[in-house]
C-alpha cells in the first residue's frame, strides 16, 4: 500500500484506483465499410424553389442539429438567400 503526502500524490491514487484504464477494445468482429460510388446529379435549385420552400417552413418548430431556428431563416431570407443557395 502506497502512502501520499501530497495532495497531487493523494490525487494520483485516487485516479489510478477510481479510474483505471479502459480495456482495449475488442475489434475483430469489425469488417471493412464499402461505399457505393458517388453519382453525378443535374439537379439544380432555383432561388425561386429555396424561397418557396423557406416560406413552407412551421417557425416555431424545434431546430435541428444545426439549432438554426426555422424562424431565423425565415426574417433573415433577403440576407442569407445567396449563401442559402451555394448551400443547396
Amino acid at each position: 500500500m502506497r502512502s501520499a503526502t501530497t495532495t497531487n500524490e493523494k490525487a494520483e491514487i485516487l485516479k489510478a484506483n477510481f479510474f483505471p484504464p479502459p480495456p482495449p477494445a475488442e475489434i475483430t468482429d469489425i469488417e471493412g465499410t464499402i461505399y457505393p460510388a458517388p453519382f453525378e446529379t443535374a439537379t439544380t435549385i432555383s432561388m425561386s424553389q429555396l424561397q418557396r420552400a423557406i416560406e413552407k417552413l412551421m417557425p416555431k418548430k424545434a431546430p435541428g442539429p444545426d439549432e438554426i431556428l426555422n424562424l431565423i431563416l425565415k426574417k433573415c431570407f433577403g440576407t442569407l438567400q445567396h449563401h442559402l443557395l451555394l448551400l443547396v
